[in-house]
C-alpha cells in the first residue's frame, strides 16, 4: 500500500504540473548554462510498520507522521532539459507504533539528483514560459538520532533513494519559486522494526526559493565602419597640386554557412525550438546570399537500430529540413541538396551526437577594398 501512496502522489503531481507552452519563435533568446542556489522548507511524513494508511494495524495520521524539514541545495543547468542538484538538508522524524505515544528522531540527509526538465524536453525551450515541471531522482545518506522513547534504540546511518517532482514558478529570469514533492526510501530499521517491505519510507512536500547565477548577455558585434577615401595629394612641376582618389580594389570572397542540427533517438520531425531557430538561420543565409547553395546531409548513431532503419532514418531527417526551407521560407528546390548517410561515418566520437543533419551552404560575393 506504501508503493500505491507513492505512485499516486506522483501521478496526481504529474497531471497538474505539465504547463508545456508553445515556444514563442520571435524570441532571440538563448540558454545559458547556469549554477543555482536555493532553500526549501516544509513538512515529511513518515511511513513503516502499523504506520501505512489504508491498513491494519492503522496509526498513520498527519499529525501523528508529520514533522517539519528543510534544506540547502546548489545545482547546474547543462542544457534547457538536463541538470544535476546536491542538497543538504535537516529533518525531524515521528511515528506511532501499536498505539503508543509517538517515537521522535531528528537527521541530516545529504543527496545528489539528476534534475530533467520535463517542459522543456517536450515542448522546447521557452525563456518566457512562466511555470515548468522538472522531474528528479538521486541517491544520498542519511542520519538518524537515537530516538527519544525507546532505550534500545540506537542512531542509524541510512542510504536513500528519491524520486520527485518540483514545480517552478519563474518571478524573474533569476529568481523562482519552486514547489517539490519526493518520496525518500530509507532502511528498514529506520522506526527500529524490521516486517514487510524492505524499506520505510518518509514522502515531503516543500516549498523553496531559487536564485540562478546567470552570464551576462553577449555584447553585440559592432558594425564595421565604412572605409574611409584617402586623397593622395601630389606635386607636379613643383607648382600645380593634383587630387586622386585611392585606386578601388575588386575581389572576390566565400562566405560560408554551417550549422547542426541535433535530433532525439528515433525522431526525424523538426518540433524544437532549437532545431527550427537553426533552420531559420540557414534560411537566412540563403536569402542574403541569392546565388548561394546549401547541402543537407542527414545522419543516425550506430550504437541503435538496423541499418536500413538507420539510414531511412538520415534521410527523412535530411529530407525533413530541406521541405521546411523550401515551404515555410520559400528556398528554390533547386538550391537544395539532400542525402541521407546512415551510420557512416560516424562525424562524432559521442553517439548521441550522431542522430544529427549537416547544414552547409557557401556564396562567392565581391568585395571592393582601397
Amino acid at each position: 500500500m506504501k508503493r500505491k501512496l507513492q505512485l499516486t502522489l506522483l501521478v496526481v503531481a504529474f497531471a497538474i504540473g505539465i504547463n508545456a507552452q508553445t515556444p514563442n519563435k520571435t524570441t532571440p533568446e538563448t540558454f545559458q548554462p547556469n549554477w543555482y542556489l536555493s532553500m526549501y522548507t516544509g513538512f515529511n511524513w513518515f511511513l513503516g510498520e502499523y504506520n501505512r494508511p489504508f491498513t491494519s494495524p492503522n496509526n498513520f495520521s498527519f499529525y501523528n507522521n508529520g514533522s517539519p524539514l528543510s534544506s540547502l541545495a546548489l545545482g547546474y543547468e547543462f542544457n534547457p532539459v538536463i541538470g544535476i542538484r546536491g542538497q543538504l538538508g535537516w529533518a525531524r522524524y515521528k511515528w506511532t507504533h501499536l498505539n503508543k505515544y509517538p517515537f521522535t528522531a531528528w537527521g541530516v540527509n545529504l543527496t545528489g539528483d539528476l534534475m530533467v526538465n520535463l517542459s522543456n524536453w517536450w515542448a522546447g525551450y521557452n525563456p518566457n514560459r512562466v511555470f515548468d515541471v522538472q522531474a528528479f531522482g538521486g541517491l544520498g545518506l542519511g542520519y538518524r538520532t537515537k530516538d527519544v522513547y525507546s532505550s534500545s534504540s540506537s542512531s542509524l546511518v541510512t542510504p536513500i533513494v528519491r524520486v520527485g517532482l518540483q514545480g517552478n514558478f519563474h518571478v524573474t529570469k533569476q529568481f523562482d519559486i519552486n514547489l517539490d514533492l519526493a518520496t525518500n526510501m530509507v532502511s528498514d530499521k529506520m522506526n527500529d522494526l524490521v516486517a514487510g517491505l524492505f524499506f520505510d519510507d518518509f514522502s515531503s512536500f516543500q516549498v523553496g526559493f531559487t536564485y540562478h547565477f546567470k552570464q551576462s548577455e553577449a555584447k553585440k558585434m559592432a558594425v564595421a565602419p565604412a572605409p574611409v577615401v584617402q586623397i593622395k595629394e601630389v606635386i607636379k612641376h613643383d607648382t600645380v597640386i593634383v587630387k586622386e582618389a585611392p585606386t578601388p580594389i575588386i575581389k572576390m570572397v566565400t562566405k560560408e554557412f554551417t550549422k547542426c542540427v541535433f535530433f532525439h533517438i528515433g525522431v526525424s520531425k523538426i518540433t524544437n525550438y532549437n532545431q527550427k531557430q537553426t533552420i531559420e538561420d540557414a534560411a537566412n543565409f540563403l536569402k542574403t546570399y541569392p546565388d548561394a547553395i546549401i547541402q543537407i546531409d542527414g545522419y543516425a548513431d550506430k550504437a541503435t537500430g538496423s541499418k536500413q532503419v538507420n539510414m531511412r532514418l538520415s534521410q527523412q531527417r535530411a529530407h525533413n529540413i530541406a521541405n521546411e526551407l523550401s515551404k515555410t521560407y520559400g528556398i528554390d528546390a533547386s538550391r537544395i541538396t539532400a542525402i541521407g548517410h546512415g551510420t557512416v561515418p560516424q562525424i562524432f566520437q559521442t553517439d548521441i551526437k550522431n542522430r544529427v543533419a549537416t547544414l552547409k551552404a557557401t556564396a562567392e560575393i565581391k568585395e571592393t577594398t582601397y
